[in-house]
């Protein structure tokens, strides 16, 4: 990105990450502030942005900023500001996907939590030591203060004893000890002699127990210790010891288990019999493999036992079976344990995490499902499009051909008919598709420079057709300067308006239709347009207004039959208001007539653009003749392109697949190729594929302009990705297609 906040480079990553369905081509040289309303997976957009803009201000480096994204990928950025020769030239963002590293840090906070609450349980003093020989944890047994607890941490023993006015000595015998055990490789028992908070003298005894990793690099010093005063209260403070383990034990939730170094169990608590649903006899002594699906069964000598003997721990996932052959899931976290006196063995620390895998496959089987769906839909909807598009197609160029010739005024009548009939349909296929484009996030709001007035003059003049059919009026009224440019959508805006004045004049049978227009004073280069569509029309109840913006729903249900319509155009148009930071409300009360308000915001141009001239009129060929290969299966397609080529001046050959345009380009030269996407035997993606590959640079890189019946967004994608230059929809109109002609001829000369 340089200082103009423009983007300079983004890999196909960037876009995947964030949810960009555009090629990271077409967002280069693309403004900072436009980038993100391309982003769909973004949970919060404007702070984002706001932390980002943030960030920038700052001039420093920023390093593991966090995005969370709606599909639960956590994403972070690194920022660098780039400077050249002394001047700030641009910014750099790198982003990566970390979520397994930071779902890995939950799970292993959760268990440090888990296992930490263990052992603040245990009726001992337990503290372990770090390598320097410094407190990392005590439990409150050992110092019941919570402060001190805290400040502890980080200490050594003898700051400790000066801290607290303890026994010097002590302390240092301790810290001896400490290094003791770790050159000695062994667990070390001590007695101590300390004078207690009452003025006696107290025994205690003291295991410090090394811990080492597979490298033989010193991890920590367990210590553990207990009162024994006297003979009799050690014996029943052990007793009670052993009890309150007991009890740790039996009465824990997580699983605790112990089994030797062949696998074989050792001891186990209820929890693990409670879920496993077999008695503590039935467990003890049996081999674990004994417990696993017969899948697992192979790997647990390599894959678990001779891991834990070699690292002296272990933590993952087992799948067991239970006694009614039911899988469950333990995570678990296990150590290998090693006394001089007692042959090492292995304690397990587990729980059961069954309910959330089950429930994360679920959802990713859900999410497979409506994956699938959605393609299933798109696909519909792509076929629904072209198989009523494509002779469509042929209708309405058909009936402008023959409005071309010398007619009757009855044979005129009858191609106004065709073609008003063939304009509805096509509306309705248009509002259906509308629908699903607002549905998935995929309408796009252009911002481009446009003249108001003309806009809104051009509009209703095309609508004052219909009201003249049904003798109404239909008044423009516009409050504002004819020469006002604006920054927007005008196409959306006109798309609006038509829905609105349309409706207006199809329920209307007398009286009139006004359409209002106001400007509101500007405000940092913003205005506000004020559009009043009211109509002296049926009305409807105020218990119907909430329903008439809902997807196919009219306020009445003969609505449909009496005037037409689907039921889909407010709904439309209210998405797209709101998309452009719009308001849209009605007033309106039964055989009063109704009143449709809308408020746009746009950005103002105070300086008046040569480029807004207005420049309508028919085709006027500059181009010459041209040589036109067109590959179309569909005859009466055939028929209409051929035959507005013609009058061009351009010469045109068929093929009626992709192979037949292959063999026609190979033994002729053509300036462009229009290339239809649904053939048989070889479809348009991959002739132009073949074209892509063949030798001849001349042949190889000729402009191809796809004509395809299929409108959903997306679609044209791979389009591009094959090679090919541009794309027009079926039904299109003869400038459009000279226009994609003309660019594509004049951007490869």
């Amino acid at each position: 990105m340089n200082d103009k906040m423009e983007v300079m480079y983004c890999n196909n990553q960037y876009c995947k990450l964030l949810g960009i369905t555009e090629l990271p081509s077409s967002i280069i040289g693309t403004a900072a502030e436009h980038i993100f309303p391309k982003v769909t997976l973004l949970e919060n957009v404007i702070e984002t942005e706001e932390t980002i803009r943030i960030v920038i201000n700052s001039g420093k480096k920023a390093k593991g900023q966090k995005l969370k994204l709606k599909n639960d990928r956590i994403i972070t950025y690194d920022y660098v500001p780039v400077d050249f020769d002394g001047f700030h030239t641009g910014h750099l963002f790198t982003l990566l996907d970390e979520t397994e590293r930071f779902k890995a840090k939950e799970i292993a906070t959760e268990q440090r939590l888990f296992f930490e609450n263990i052992l603040n349980a245990v009726p001992a003093d337990l503290a372990v030591f770090s390598p320097e020989k410094k407190y990392i944890f005590v439990n409150p047994m050992s110092v019941k203060n919570a402060a001190i607890r805290e400040w502890i941490i980080g200490k050594t023993d003898l700051e400790y004893a000066k801290y607290r006015n303890k026994s010097i000595a002590l302390a240092e015998e301790r810290m001896k000890t400490l290094g003791e055990v770790v050159v000695t490789k062994k667990m070390r028992e001590r007695e101590e002699i300390i004078n207690g908070e009452n003025g006696k003298l107290e025994y205690y005894i003291r295991r410090l127990t090394p811990i080492f990793d597979e490298h033989n690099n010193h991890l920590m010093t367990i210590g553990w210790g207990i009162n024994v005063t006297d003979n009799q209260a050690r014996n029943r403070q052990i007793a009670k010891s052993e009890k309150r383990y007991k009890d740790l034990f039996n009465y824990s939730q997580g699983i605790i288990a112990s089994h030797d170094l062949n696998g074989y169990f050792i001891d186990v608590n209820p929890a693990l019999c409670n879920i496993l649903g077999y008695s503590v006899n039935e467990i003890v002594g049996r081999h674990m493999s004994s417990f696993l699906p017969e899948d697992d069964v192979n790997l647990f000598d390599a894959i678990y036992l001779q891991n834990i003997i070699s690292d002296k721990k272990s933590k993952g996932i087992f799948r067991v079976v239970s006694k009614e052959k039911k899988h469950l899931y333990l995570l678990y976290q296990n150590y290998l344990v090693e006394n001089t006196d007692e042959n090492p063995y292995v304690i397990s620390f587990a729980q059961d995490v069954t309910d959330r895998i089950k429930i994360e496959k679920k959802l990713k089987e859900a999410n497979k499902q409506t994956e699938e769906n959605a393609k299933l839909k798109d696909r519909f909807l792509a076929n629904m499009s072209h198989e009523i598009r494509t002779p469509m197609n042929g209708i309405m160029g058909i009936t402008k051909l023959l409005q071309k010739t010398s007619l009757t005024t009855e044979q005129e009548n009858f191609l106004n008919v065709i073609q008003v009939s063939a304009n509805n349909l096509m509306n309705i296929i248009n509002d259906i598709l509308d629908l699903e484009k607002l549905a998935i996030g995929k309408v796009e709001i252009e911002k481009i420079p446009f003249n108001l007035y003309n806009y809104l003059h051009n509009c209703i003049q095309l609508l004052q057709v219909t009201a003249n059919e049904k003798e109404l009026p239909l008044v423009f009224e516009y409050d504002g300067d004819k020469e006002t440019l604006l920054i927007g959508d005008p196409s959306r805006l006109t798309q609006i308006l038509n829905n609105l004045v349309s409706n207006a004049i199809k329920f209307t049978q007398k009286g009139s239709v006004t359409a209002k227009f106001e400007i509101s004073t500007p405000v940092n280069n913003k205005v506000l347009l004020k559009v009043s569509i009211i109509d002296t029309g049926i009305g409807i109840d105020d218990n119907k207004l909430i329903k008439i913006f809902q997807p196919f729903t009219q306020a009445y249900p003969d609505t449909a039959r009496k005037y037409g319509g689907t039921g889909l155009g407010l709904a439309i148009t209210k998405n797209l208001v709101e998309l452009q930071d719009g308001q849209i409300w009605v007033e309106s009360a039964l055989r009063r007539g109704s009143t449709f308000h809308v408020s746009i915001p746009y950005e103002i141009i105070t300086t008046p653009s040569t480029a807004m001239k207005n420049t309508k009129q028919g085709v006027i060929n500059e181009l010459g003749k041209i040589s036109v290969l067109l590959a179309e299966d569909n005859e009466i397609n055939q028929l209409l392109a051929t035959r507005i080529l013609n009058l061009w001046g351009f010469e045109v050959q068929v093929a009626n697949n992709g192979i037949e345009a292959l063999a026609l380009l190979n033994n002729n030269s053509f300036q462009v190729i229009l290339m239809d996407i649904q053939m048989p035997d070889m479809n348009g993606l991959e002739a132009t594929t073949a074209i892509r590959n063949l030798p001849d640079d001349s042949k190889r890189n000729i402009p191809i302009i796809a004509l395809t019946a299929n409108a959903l967004p997306g679609e044209e994608k791979q389009y591009f990705e094959v090679g090919m230059n541009d794309y027009l929809i079926k039904p299109f109109q003869e400038q459009e297609l000279y226009n994609a002609i003309k660019k594509a001829i004049e951007i490869k000369f």
